[in-house]
């Protein structure tokens, strides 16, 4: 299966999976792939659509509802929107720069989010992607969508200043209570080249119940370990323990899974990464790494 097959069948778990409010899929679903799930993505969305329409939503529960302040050439959520689920696949099997290539290797991050419109306020989502590489392609399939950059907000890494860009997706045509699948695709460049060890950071922007990360390797250069941690406390890192990051495939795919077991959203504004070491198999090449620890966010 190819890496879009790949891509489709998660977002079409993923959307299964929050449509029947249930727990996360076997992982292994990650490996062995299950086509039809991705055909069955779009009649998942039609059913939520219709389990929300004409549901009355209790007033206390959107007053929760939160977003981020930021406004991308006139896109802006003004909390109006939620996520059901939020699905991260970060395609590094063309990283880290193994061939000593100008401009390092190359990165692609599917970034998929099933939008829920809470309030009519807002007419988009935005979306902030940082990286101590750089961007090197940037898309919103099937949405109208502006890109912009962005002041830095911190250094990703002690001693590396971070290029962040803002996307913002129109959605001012989706009407409250209804539901539409926002999938992203960022090409970095440069960002994934450490040589033993990495990692992948995102932040909860507006109320989310389930995000899910897939990290894909390449065969030779598999992962070896890995670690999930969570910042919910400013500026304060812990390890995830009864939730762990799960390697499959000998190395070659990385998954994770963070949800509350009382399907509450995840706390507003925290910070979840994912740690890993990776290695050159047998008969592989070790990657140059010009200019030191990089990595990458969304």
């Amino acid at each position: 299966m190819g890496v879009e097959g790949l891509i489709d069948t998660l977002i079409g778990a993923v959307t299964l999976v929050a449509a029947a409010n249930e727990e996360a899929p076997d992982p292994d679903w990650v490996t062995i792939g299950v086509g039809a799930l991705g055909a069955l993505a779009t009649l998942a969305s039609a059913y939520i659509t219709a389990r929300y329409q004409g549901k009355k939503r209790d007033d206390l529960r959107r007053s929760k509802i939160k977003g981020n302040d930021l406004d991308v050439r006139g896109i802006a959520e003004k909390d109006s929107f939620s996520a059901l689920d939020v699905l991260k696949v970060l395609d590094l099997r063309d990283a880290p720069d193994v061939s000593g290539r100008d401009g390092g290797g190359r990165a692609v991050l599917t970034d998929s989010h099933l939008i829920v419109r809470e309030r009519a306020s807002g007419n988009g989502v935005v979306f902030c992607y940082a990286t101590s590489g750089d961007f090197e392609g940037v898309t919103s399939k099937h949405h109208v969508w502006k890109w912009d950059e962005l002041q830095p907000h911190s250094p990703l890494k002690k001693g590396l200043e971070a290029k962040c860009h803002g996307l913002g997706v129109d959605l001012d045509s989706l009407s409250v209570d209804h539901v539409a699948r926002v999938t992203n695709e960022i090409v970095y460049r440069g960002a994934f080249d450490q040589a033993d060890h990495e990692s992948f950071e995102t932040h909860i922007d507006r109320s989310t119940v389930s995000l899910t990360f897939v990290v894909l390797f390449s065969p030779s250069y598999p992962c070896v370990s890995a670690v999930g941690e969570e910042n919910t406390v400013r500026e304060h890192w812990a390890r995830v323990e009864d939730n762990r990051p799960v390697i499959l495939d000998d190395g070659q795919c990385l998954y994770w899974r963070v949800f509350r077991d009382d399907a509450e959203p995840l706390p507003h504004r925290a910070k979840y990464r994912l740690r890993w070491d990776w290695q050159p198999a047998a008969g592989a090449t070790a990657p140059r790494d010009p200019a030191g620890t990089r990595a990458g966010t969304s």
